[in-house]
């Protein structure tokens, strides 16, 4: 009597023991694998848009005291237009998906009738003594086609990177422009939504908290980009130079 040995690789295992989990874990786990994807392509971007402002200064985001919360919580807008602009992208996407979760049951069905004939049809040779056909058919069960979850990410880093460069590079380098002759720069908004908190306000008073020598009170044209480390960091136009003045012996007035 022949027997038939069924041979399981590893991988075999390893695939039967992922399909054997419930289904909302394995969701779960690629949803945390996108959410902290999308969360830190949204930080580079925004790093990326906030350095080319304080760059043309020669100075870095950190130079002014903008951290890693300070970059998200300060520019939430970005994170909720990249979240509305979404909907029309993905929509599509996830009928898509509905509709190939309905073909893969048809799939399933007329794989499972064909095996169902093929017995038939060899139970019926090995009746009439014609032994196994000559030609079995090959590829086994239908191939289903889907969209690889990895597609999706890369599909979403190339999407939020390409708004953010499109959108407001532009707008940044404007700012900066502004900012460098001495002209008030606002945060870029889009209605209501604060989608990049970079800034710089002219600077119209500077008082000194105690008797304090005057030559020691910076003049010209100031522009005030930010507090790092205590001090408040100016940006003197007439000679293009970053000035620091302590914040415990100054009080600083702007025009915002």
């Amino acid at each position: 009597m022949k027997k038939d040995y069924h041979f399981r690789t590893k991988r075999t295992i390893d695939t039967e023991a992922r399909n054997a989990e419930p289904g909302w874990l394995r969701t779960l786990d690629h949803y945390a694998v996108f959410f902290a994807i999308t969360g830190l392509l949204i930080f580079s971007t925004l790093s990326a848009l906030s350095d080319s402002f304080y760059r043309r200064f020669g100075i870095s985001s950190a130079d002014v005291g903008i951290g890693y919360s300070d970059t998200l919580s300060h520019s939430w807008g970005f994170t909720c237009l990249i979240a509305l602009a979404a909907v029309p992208v993905y929509l599509p996407l996830y009928f898509f998906y509905v509709r190939n979760q309905r073909n893969k049951a048809l799939l399933e069905e007329m794989e499972r009738k064909l095996e169902e004939e093929e017995k038939k049809i060899e139970s019926l040779r090995q009746g009439l003594g014609l032994g196994p056909a000559d030609e079995p058919r090959k590829g086994g069960k239908i191939r289903r086609y889907r969209i690889p979850f990895l597609v999706n990410v890369v599909a979403v880093a190339i999407y939020i990177l390409a708004c953010g460069t499109l959108l407001f590079w532009n707008q940044v380098d404007m700012l900066a422009t502004r900012a460098i002759a001495g002209k008030t720069a606002s945060p870029i908004r889009l209605g209501p939504f604060l989608v990049l908190n970079i800034f710089a306000d002219r600077v119209t008073k500077i008082a000194p908290v105690a008797n304090i020598n005057a030559s020691s009170i910076p003049c010209g044209t100031l522009m005030y980009l930010g507090i790092s480390d205590h001090a408040y960091v100016l940006y003197r136009k007439e000679d293009k130079q970053i000035i620091r003045i302590s914040v415990e012996r100054f009080v600083l007035t702007t025009s915002a």
